[in-house]
């Protein structure tokens, strides 16, 4: 998104008082180029633009932790072994099996850092005394 702070205003004006916002970025390593990619959204500056554009009670949550993304990177390579041959997908399958049970688990049990995830969402309230 290259206009945020327009997309925030926009909010800020059709939300009424003590009214929630909620949206998500994503937030991957990996370099994307079509069509440009030119910054990402940290937990620090999400909370900073929110909070400029008159939200209060601004929460950012990690979507996903470094176990879930290296499962789904692999899932990524299985995805294309798999798309060369319908047969492949036979081979491919207790991998996907596993990386998927293996995401799963470790959100659930907790492991994994969310310093490397897939996204943030943000979970905001329009501030009441605007």
């Amino acid at each position: 998104m290259v206009d945020y702070a327009g997309f925030l205003a926009e909010c800020t004006r059709v939300l009424r008082p003590g009214g929630e916002m909620c949206f998500t970025v994503p937030f991957q390593a990996r370099f994307h180029y079509i069509p440009h990619d030119y910054w990402r959204f940290t937990p620090t500056a999400l909370e900073m633009i929110t909070e400029r554009a008159g939200f209060g009670n601004v929460r950012v949550t990690a979507r996903g932790n470094d176990v879930v993304v290296a499962c789904y990177k692999a899932l990524g390579v299985c995805y294309r072994v798999g798309s060369a041959d319908p047969f492949a997908w036979i081979a491919v399958a207790p991998a996907v099996a596993a990386l998927l049970i293996g995401t799963h688990l470790s959100l659930a049990v907790g492991c994994g850092s969310e310093n490397d995830c897939l996204g943030y969402t943000v979970l905001s309230t329009i501030k009441v005394d605007r």
